[in-house]
């Protein structure tokens, strides 16, 4: 069942705004994941297509609702695996495999590349019951001309901007920031979802470097916390595909058409780059 209403076709960015796309998946701790022993048939099963691999004491990884984060953890370990080009990290950690980018490409590509080292994963080193299954796309609209509040007005829906969108309640040079946040559920997932008119210099992600100029932030983040006894990789693509199906609505929903065509927009295609 779709958290979101409005179904939107789907379409290709020439400058799409991802700063950062992660998938991740939580399961029951395997602490055997520090031995390099047991990591290493995963380690191979990855090789050609991520060769460069590191270890990192003492760290446990965590996608939620404050974004990625590498937090101590007693005893636990952490392998990131590194694309060919350099564009794509996968981390596993003694609870967590996660796969993010800053230069993904479309979302097929970013399912497809998860569901082939989650399928490795699995194959290797047998984990148990799933705990979380998460998708998050963090988008940061920047426009050279669009450097105060009255600007945004024209390119995303008012909702987004909260009484900042009022004009006659306050000036737009008196706005120096307006941002927000809503939770989505529904028995089976939820979504969080942080936006809103930010300053220069304003750090939204430990590993997204804050931006020069104003911007437009629309992160999303869909969501499955339910505790579900073994990994099925056909199960998760078909949720994957779902979430970001409404992460995809929500998106194109916020923009106004002065916006989408800022971003070149191309409907006739029906492969998508941004959300």
């Amino acid at each position: 069942m779709s958290l979101i209403r409005v179904a939107e076709p789907r379409g290709s960015f020439a400058r799409a705004p991802v700063a950062l796309v992660a998938c991740q998946i939580n399961f029951e701790p395997i602490l055997r994941l520090s031995d390099p022993a047991f990591v290493a048939p995963f380690q191979e099963a990855l090789r050609a297509n991520y060769p460069t691999v590191n270890q990192v004491a003492g760290l446990q990884l965590t996608l939620g609702e404050g974004g990625l984060r590498a937090e101590p953890g007693e005893g636990s370990a952490a392998w990131a695996f590194v694309s060919v080009d350099g564009t794509w990290q996968v981390s596993l950690g003694q609870g967590a495999l996660t796969i993010q980018s800053k230069d993904h490409g479309s979302y097929e590509v970013l399912r497809d590349r998860f569901l082939e080292v989650l399928g490795a994963f699995v194959e290797a080193c047998q984990p148990g019951a799933r705990l979380r299954l998460g998708l998050r796309y963090i988008n940061r609209l920047a426009f050279d001309d669009a450097t105060s509040v009255e600007n945004w007005r024209t390119l995303v829906q008012p909702e987004l901007l909260g009484i900042a969108a009022a004009t006659e309640l306050v000036s737009a040079d008196r706005v120096m920031h307006s941002f927000g946040q809503a939770r989505l559920a529904q028995d089976e997932s939820q979504m969080v979802v942080r936006y809103g008119f930010l300053e220069p210099g304003t750090m939204t992600h430990p590993e997204v470097a804050p931006p020069t100029g104003p911007h437009f932030l629309l992160d999303m983040d869909h969501f499955d916390a339910r505790r579900i006894d073994e990994i099925d990789v056909e199960t998760v693509r078909a949720q994957l595909d779902d979430f970001h199906e409404d992460i995809h609505g929500l998106f194109r929903w916020a923009l106004t058409d002065e916006a989408a065509s800022r971003l070149g927009v191309d409907q006739s295609a029906q492969v998508e780059v941004e959300a």
